[in-house]
């Protein structure tokens, strides 16, 4: 089996609650490989957030770009905490994202673990988030090992 990483554009198509909104193409990472029987497999990696993702595959990183697009879960209320100090402290509840991304090719987006978490779980069996991150020697997060789906 060959492995091949490169990026391309793809066309998603944002949804809300089952109506679509738009379609665009935005850049992508896309992984290939060849079965034994010669037919080339596909899978589309979509990055929703807004920072290049380095990925550590077999063959080395795979940088997934940002696609432009960042999902995000909506916020439903803030409520001020008093704390004496004068430091605004805040208690945030998000709801539940009414808009989705989908795309006719083999994809898998990447979302951040709010935003996820966000929608509705029949919707995102191709949402993931990064897993295992790598760091560098302060601390500081430079790629991921993998990419997790997300339980409830």
């Amino acid at each position: 089996m060959e492995y091949v990483l490169k990026t391309t554009l793809v066309e998603i198509e944002e949804r809300c609650e089952e109506r679509a909104i738009y379609k665009k193409k935005v850049p992508c990472a896309i992984a290939s490989y060849e079965e034994d029987d010669g037919e080339i497999q596909y899978m589309h990696i979509v990055n929703l957030t807004p920072h290049i993702i380095h990925l550590s595959t077999d063959l080395g990183f795979l940088t997934i770009p940002p696609s432009g697009i960042v999902g995000k879960a909506p916020e439903c209320a803030d409520t001020i905490v008093e704390n004496g100090y004068g430091i605004p402290l805040l208690y945030k509840e998000y709801g539940k994202s009414k808009t989705y991304f989908t795309c006719n090719e083999s994809v898998l987006f990447i979302g951040s673990l709010l935003y996820v978490r966000s929608i509705d779980q029949e919707e995102r069996h191709n949402y993931v988030v990064p897993a295992n991150f790598i760091r560098d020697a302060d601390g500081r997060i430079t790629g991921c090992r993998g990419l997790a789906f997300v339980a409830n």
